[in-house]
Formats: structure tokens, sequence, C-alpha cells
């Protein structure tokens, strides 16, 4: 009888292991692709937007509402996104800001490809 106790115990492991090899292929896949999603954001000012979000793998991301009245940054801390609105300062400037806009219309193909740049805040943990 214990063999087949153990048989089942290696089967329980093996199917384990293919679910987290399987999870882990998944976060390979999304950390190599760039994704756009629509959300609904509370504003600083107290307002309810729908915004797009611009995904650079599971470490990055910028969004924007659709005239670009709100606008900023997202990271992963802790296994969670954060999202930072953001006003033209020292480490992002107007043009910067424009540009979120402008990468997700690339990517939803209402744009012609261009090289973009996007705010990116270094002083930022990311991944943690």
């Amino acid at each position: 009888m214990k063999s087949v106790h153990n048989s089942s115990k290696m089967l329980s492991s093996s199917l384990q292991l293919q679910v987290i090899l399987a999870q882990l292929s998944s976060l390979n896949k999304f950390n190599s692709s760039i994704t756009v999603h629509e959300s609904v954001m509370n504003t600083p000012d107290n307002k309810v937007v729908m915004i797009k979000q611009l995904y650079l793998g599971s470490s990055y991301a910028w969004f924007t509402n659709s005239d670009g009245q709100y606008q900023g940054i997202g990271n992963s801390l802790s296994g969670r996104w954060e999202w930072f609105f953001d006003t033209p300062s020292d480490v992002i400037d107007e043009d910067s800001l424009d540009n979120i806009r402008k990468a997700i219309a690339i990517y939803e193909k209402q744009r012609q490809p261009e090289y973009v740049l996007l705010p990116l805040d270094l002083r930022m943990e990311v991944g943690k």
C-alpha cells in the first residue's frame, strides 16, 4: 500500500511543479511584452476616471485618461501595482506626459510607429 501512496505523492508533486513552471512561463512572457489595459482610477481631486495603462513587463507602467488631464507612472512594489499621478516636475516634463498618450495610440495602431521617450523615475524602487 505504501507504493500507491508514494506514487500519488509523486504525481501530486509533479503536478505542482507543472503548475509552477506554467506560472513562471506566463510571467516570463508578460515580462517581455508591452500591453495596454483600461481601468477606472480615483484621482487626487476625488474624481473617478477611465484610464488606459501601458505596461512594460511587470515592472513599469504609465497611465493616462483620454484627454491627458490625469497621467502618471506605475510600478510594482511587493507584488502590487502602485500608481503615482504626475504633473510636470524636475523628473517628468510636459513632453514626457504627452508621450504617454502617444505611446498608447501607437500601441493601439492609431498612430504611425515612432520612437517615444517615456518618463521614468529611477529613484522609485521596482519589484520589491
